[in-house]
């Protein structure tokens, strides 16, 4: 006869469970809905028009893989009025080169190169963008912002400008979607985890601002002091998502302005670049951060310890229930996997076709990628050091950011180097 500790044992793992399988569903709702918004509003792609004046900006860094053929996309937007502005530390930088080459392939773009020093308690590329919007140029009207190791196709600042035009709009974000030619561990792993967290973001949904894509009006951004508002700063679209979110302003997500990016490091240095995403929002937008691990905690433990449970559980009831539920929970985790590759096909066309192998490995290894990305958001947010383009920042107390460590801009950019540096600078 069961005693009283024992018969509630099933009532509290299906409790449990049921609250780890109502999480999942929503997650699997999400992506699905996700792909569906992405597939209607690329559908959309040649009625999208903008002829507001524009001033894009690419702060760069060293040199990298893809750089001339990156920057060159920037020179053949099919938007009818822009300027580019792009910003360096010092004209000894590698990237001057290239930047100066494609200047002067493309006369018919109004093109310039701004130096803006080294950088002294804050980022170098907050430094970067702080010089390039100190003097904006008369009669523009919308500042848009693109990394140096983006691919934008041709209609990605045509797009991304037109959505400021929908009444509510502050900002307009694009994002990355990491794409693979072979199969790799460090390429599943950043394909898995950033088409995740990539996959949350949609019409209505609070949207942060990736840097490497995104717009605002000129207006905006002086009323709200933007500018002012990097000072001292490590992350540069992070607090401006902040500063809007806090404003109670709208970011919009425009699918048309998803970049296409191919992973180039190893393990290593992949690894660490997941965790610096997480670490740059433990320490810009904290909650946000401690929302993610929240969530993240209670769906691994579930998983894990219904997992457990399925094959240790105190009796046949709770082990049938556990095992019930953690393959129901697999299940979702997997069909997860399916629509990131669906929105891989949406986005990425051309890609989709070689990554048959990525999408095989990262629906069958689901939760053990999701485990990984937990460690990482967990262990970058523990982190006080942060590692970007050859730098290494340390944040001290009151949070203000010190330059421990720096490698000369000549030479490729690694972001895993700069970790053995940091250990030698006496930073943890």
């Amino acid at each position: 006869m069961l005693t009283s500790t024992e018969g509630a044992w099933p009532i509290v793992v299906g409790l449990w469970a049921a609250a780890a399988l109502w999480q999942a569903a929503l997650l699997l709702i999400q992506a699905y809905e996700h792909r569906r918004f992405a597939a209607s509003r690329l559908r959309n792609i040649p009625r999208l028009a903008s002829r507001r004046p524009a001033l894009l900006i690419v702060p760069c860094r060293g040199a990298e893989p893809d750089l001339a053929e990156n920057l060159g996309r920037f020179f053949r937007q099919d938007h009818p009025d822009y300027r580019l502005r792009f910003v360096v530390e010092g004209p000894d930088d590698p990237a001057c080169d290239v930047i100066h080459g494609l200047i002067a392939a493309h006369p018919e773009r109004d093109a310039e190169v701004l130096f803006a020093g080294e950088a002294a308690g804050e980022a170098q590329k907050v430094h970067n963008l702080r010089r390039a919007t100190a003097d904006i140029p008369r009669g523009v009207e919308v500042l848009a912002f693109a990394d140096s190791d983006a691919a934008p196709p041709d209609h990605w600042l045509r797009a991304l400008t037109s959505r400021l035009e929908e009444r509510g709009t502050a900002a307009v974000t694009g994002y990355r979607w990491f794409t693979a030619q072979g199969v790799r561990l460090a390429d599943l792993a950043v394909y898995s985890i950033n088409a995740g967290y990539a996959m949350l973001l949609g019409r209505s949904a609070p949207n942060l601002v990736w840097g490497g894509s995104w717009a605002i009006t000129r207006r905006t951004f002086q009323r709200l002091n933007i500018r002012d508002a990097w000072a001292g700063t490590i992350c540069d679209d992070l607090k401006v998502a902040d500063v809007l979110q806090k404003a109670g302003l709208h970011i919009e997500f425009e699918p048309a302005c998803m970049i296409p990016v191919r992973n180039h490091g190893n393990w290593p240095q992949t690894l660490a670049f997941i965790e610096r995403q997480f670490s740059l929002a433990r320490h810009v937008v904290f909650r946000w951060w401690l929302a993610a691990v929240l969530l993240q905690s209670f769906a691994q433990v579930s998983f894990w310890g219904l997992a457990v449970c399925a094959w240790a559980g105190p009796s046949p009831s709770v082990r049938v229930v556990s095992a019930t539920a953690a393959g129901l929970l697999y299940a979702i985790h997997a069909l997860r996997g399916v629509c990131r590759a669906w929105a891989t096909r949406t986005y990425c066309p051309t890609a989709f076709p070689k990554m048959v192998a990525i999408f095989a490995l990262d629906i069958l290894s689901a939760p053990c990628l999701a485990l990984i990305g937990w460690a990482a958001l967990i262990r970058g947010g523990l982190r006080r050091d942060i590692a970007w383009r050859g730098i290494v920042y340390r944040r001290e107390r009151g949070g203000k950011w010190r330059i421990v460590a720096r490698r000369p801009s000549r030479g490729p950019t690694v972001d895993g180097e700069p970790r053995l540096q940091a250990r030698a600078a006496g930073v943890s």
